[in-house]
């Protein structure tokens, strides 16, 4: 009893002086905004008057402080001639040829310039002060440069040379021509999937810094330089410093960071040496302007910017953008903890989170609790937390005898009820934020979702409804099924335009409908509409439809997939009936009319896409109206892609690049468009680049012919032949048995003189396509060289006997064929020859076909053409 009495005591007590605190902040508030002073403010509570002064007097020191720490421009520009400034003539830096400003800091000045001897763009950094600067200047200007030196990462921007030109110090580093994150916002919120990509690029070089020894305290989208492919590159270490030294590497007067990137305890001065936890502040505060379009906190000035940063909590980013994913949102938050250790531990742990959400997999990092959130706020300010209870000591009291009342049997359990009811309300919550994903075809998010719901439900064991447990298998069979749709229409891209590749396409299309229960072809078009109507899935399935339509070559077939689609859409007479047409594809001044017509911005995009399909069929041109989709949905992976696809088709690699890096951008997992990236740059010479978009999407996709092959080409055409065959013949998985991998294989090895390697590798072509002329090519090749001529004749023979449709195949069998004698299969080989080549309009191949036939007198019956 007589402890309970001391707690109500003591809540009475706590809660008596957290009047007081609000009181107090109150009249500190009417000081600072009506000019009053402490004694007039007071009036009416004298016996707070002192404590007033006393949190007046500490507020103005900090005040000045930060006046000092973070001046003003007119306080900057007040002693012009403290630094000399260069006049308009460019420096004389020997070995370079200086060409213009880049930008000016508190040190030094930035020019782009070309370095003669290599004929290369650089950037090179010049000190301002130059025999101005004290001997403390000097070093850590050289110190930045060193650091910078040390941090080998492609995601820092590298320093190549250090020197002196006339007393000003410079060092030199490589020149990112696509200008800087700041620039690229522009108060513009990027998607989230884009954002999320980008800090996790960010994170890992802030990681190698963090491990070469240095924090860089100044992380901003003014200071991340992109290229013209939007890899971004860390620059400006003027801030920065060793993890194993209390002083900075350089630092300008008193300039310590930007306010609105700096973390509380930067900003307050009171930790000496801030850590790398300060950096991962700023990864989130980068992210977090990614995402809203503005950092977490910006003032008018930057004293106040501070006060928002060490006082106030971040508004959540979704509440400034509503697209802003919750996960993604999560982790933004945790890096803006403003207690060092509960933001994440390294660059790395944030980099590995920011994977997960990508890869749709549950993040590490949690929302913070209510009771965090109270104890926290509590602890920096006290007198809040009388909001939270009506300006009495209630809650205190009910905290203390909930408390006491936890150690009974009776709250444990109802504790553990309402612990499960909630658990079993998040799973539903959980459920039905994936449900209005799979409607949006938002499946990073829904993936996320279900994972969560999972994690709830493996929390909850054996006492987790039935009903909860069906919806979860539910929704992992959708997004297994969108999957599945989207494997088939990624599978086809690596084949642009190929045959087999559409049957195969159409024919995985109707196998996955129909092991969905949705239907297969034939069935009767409304009831197949109707379930795929009332499927979660249905915006996705509608989509699937009608890209399906555009890659069945069966008129019938076709038929009945549009049909169902246009009952599904649920638009049976508007635009899209139109859209759907058949007889819209076949004719180009209807397809003109209709995509002159279409509503990009309102209708799907595989619709739209489906039409630019039919526009190529009929030979019109599709580049302006996909220009007019993608700029509609300039973050469709989709509509990128396609765009780039028809500039390559139409031999412009240039603009390809472009819409090719978006895609890139929107799906770092997609091998096939860094398939398609490297062939674009491979076109314009670029070789160095196409081999690494090539590594990495034969990385991405071990089993993807295409990418290997593609490598093999650009490692042909730079000499590695070894390093083409070794990455070629990567995993143990690989597929082996791809005819076009074989052949290039073969023709490495030929080359390389190991012909019997050669010769299984050309067998292996073409066992799997008999008619895989490159490979029927090799063989002869290996014959030849080894004067196997009666070998060589059989193994021809036998590939005309395919009757190919290439000339080049038949060219010089009849002439070796003569030369051995063999003047039957010469009379054989030239009437099969006049009869596929004979009316050609082709000179060349005219003019060989005849040059072999005249080889021998024939008679004119033996050559006269069918």
């Amino acid at each position: 009893m007589r402890r309970r009495r001391f707690r109500v005591r003591a809540a009475r007590e706590w809660g008596r002086v957290m009047v007081d605190n609000v009181r107090i902040m109150e009249l500190l508030e009417e000081i600072l905004q009506s000019g009053c002073t402490p004694e007039e403010a007071c009036a009416d509570c004298p016996e707070l008057l002192g404590t007033v002064r006393e949190r007046l007097a500490r507020f103005e020191q900090v005040q000045g402080e930060l006046d000092v720490l973070f001046p003003t421009p007119a306080t900057t520009e007040a002693n012009p001639a403290a630094f000399p400034r260069l006049g308009s003539d460019m420096p004389d830096i020997p070995g370079y040829e200086v060409e213009a400003v880049l930008g000016r800091g508190g040190m030094g000045v930035v020019y782009k310039a070309r370095h003669l001897r290599l004929n290369r763009p650089v950037a090179v950094k010049m000190m301002l002060a130059g025999g101005y600067a004290s001997p403390q200047e000097l070093v850590r200007f050289q110190r930045e440069a060193e650091a910078l030196a040390g941090l080998g990462h492609p995601n820092i921007v590298q320093v190549h040379d250090v020197g002196d030109s006339d007393g000003l110090p410079y060092f030199t580093m490589e020149y990112v021509e696509g200008g800087n994150l700041a620039q690229r916002l522009a108060g513009t919120p990027q998607a989230a999937r884009q954002s999320a990509a980008l800090v996790a690029v960010l994170a890992g070089a802030v990681q190698a810094a963090h491990q070469g020894g240095i924090v860089h305290r100044d992380l901003k989208p003014a200071n991340v330089l992109l290229t013209v492919d939007g890899t971004p590159k860390i620059t400006d270490f003027g801030l920065a410093r060793r993890l194993d030294s209390s002083a900075g590497i350089t630092r300008t007067g008193h300039a310590i960071g930007t306010p609105s990137y700096m973390a509380p305890e930067q900003a307050s001065g009171k930790a000496p040496a801030p850590g790398p936890a300060v950096d991962i502040y700023a990864l989130g505060a980068i992210l977090y302007e990614l995402l809203t379009g503005r950092p977490p906190f910006h003032a008018d000035t930057p004293v106040e910017t501070i006060l928002q940063v060490m006082s106030r909590d971040p508004v959540p980013p979704s509440q400034r953008n509503a697209k802003v994913p919750r996960d993604l949102e999560t982790i933004c938050l945790k890096c803006l903890r403003k207690q060092p250790q509960l933001r994440y531990g390294t660059a790395g742990a944030l980099a590995d989170d920011l994977n997960r959400f990508l890869r749709g997999e549950a993040i590490a990092a949690r929302p913070e609790r209510w009771w965090e959130w109270l104890v926290r706020r509590v602890r920096q300010r006290p007198a809040l937390s009388v909001a939270l209870v009506g300006g009495t000591a209630t809650l205190l009291v009910a905290l203390g005898a909930g408390i006491w009342l936890s150690t009974e049997r009776a709250a444990s359990e109802r504790r553990r009820k309402a612990d499960e009811a909630a658990m079993e309300r998040g799973v539903d919550e959980n459920l039905r934020e994936l449900t209005r994903f799979e409607a949006l075809s938002s499946w990073t998010e829904a993936r996320g979702e279900l994972e969560r719901a999972k994690d709830r439900l493996d929390r909850l064991g054996n006492r987790g409804p039935a009903r909860l447990r069906q919806r979860v298998e539910q929704g992992d069979r959708e997004l297994a099924l969108a999957a599945q749709l989207d494997a088939n229409r990624l599978a086809r891209a690596t084949h642009p335009g190929d045959k087999v590749a559409l049957a195969r396409s159409d024919q995985d299309y109707e196998r996955v409908l129909r092991q969905a229960g949705l239907g297969q072809v034939g069935d009767d078009p409304e009831l197949v509409a109707t379930r795929v109507q009332g499927s979660n899935l249905r915006r996705a399935l509608v989509d699937a439809l009608d890209d399906w339509a555009t890659c069945t070559l069966d008129s019938g077939r076709q038929t009945w997939v549009v049909s169902v689609a246009q009952r599904a859409d649920g638009d049976p007479t508007g635009w899209s009936k139109l859209a759907r047409d058949p007889a819209t594809w076949s004719t180009r001044d209807r397809l003109a009319e209709v995509t002159t017509k279409a509503p990009v911005e309102r209708r799907s995009v595989p619709l739209l896409l489906a039409l630019a399909e039919h526009m190529k069929a009929v030979g019109a041109d599709p580049v302006p109206f996909l220009a007019r989709v993608q700029a509609a949905h300039s973050d469709d992976f989709w509509a990128n892609l396609h765009l780039a696809e028809a500039f390559l088709e139409q031999n412009n690699p240039t603009e390809a690049i472009r819409f090719y890096q978006a895609a890139v951008a929107l799906r770092q997992d997609a091998a096939v468009v860094r398939d398609r990236l490297g062939l674009a740059l491979a076109l314009l010479g670029r070789m160095d680049e196409a081999a690494a978009q090539f590594r990495m999407a034969a990385a991405l996709d071990p089993s993807a012919a295409a990418a290997h092959n593609s490598l093999g080409i650009a490692f042909a055409t730079t000499a590695s032949r070894d390093e083409a065959i070794d990455r070629s013949r990567l995993p143990v998985h690989f597929r082996h048995d791809v005819a076009v991998l074989n052949g290039m294989l073969g023709d490495n090895l030929f080359e390389q003189g190991k012909l019997v390697e050669a010769m299984d590798r050309f067998r292996q072509a073409i066992a799997l396509d008999p008619q895989f002329t490159p490979a029927q090519t090799g063989i002869r090749n290996i014959l030849a060289r080894q004067a196997r001529w009666d070998d060589l004749r059989v193994a021809w023979g036998k590939a005309i006997d395919a009757d190919p449709p290439d000339h080049g195949a038949w060219d010089g069998y009849a002439e070796l064929s003569l030369f051995l004698g063999q003047i039957d299969e010469y009379q054989r080989i030239r009437r099969a020859m006049l009869d596929r080549f004979g009316t050609t309009t082709d000179p060349q191949v005219a003019e060989r076909t005849s040059r072999a036939c005249l080889l021998m007198p024939a008679t004119p019956d033996q050559l006269r053409v069918a």
